[in-house]
């Protein structure tokens, strides 16, 4: 692990990047998304039809 630092400062030194460079465009923002109460119960499955089993049969509640 030692050698490949010290390759990596050299190289830096060489090319006269630093570290603080290379690490800032690493930085990902995240989005944010915004979600309506409507959408949300819509991914919770709120809405959608219920299934029973009776008797042997599948019967929609």
């Amino acid at each position: 692990m030692g050698q490949l630092s010290d390759e990596l400062k050299n190289w830096s030194k060489q090319n006269s990047i630093s570290h603080q460079e290379i690490a800032d465009k690493e930085v990902i923002k995240k989005y944010k998304e915004k979600l309506s109460k409507h959408d949300i119960k819509e991914l919770m499955g709120i809405n959608r039809p219920i299934y029973r089993r009776t008797r042997g049969s599948l019967r929609q509640r």
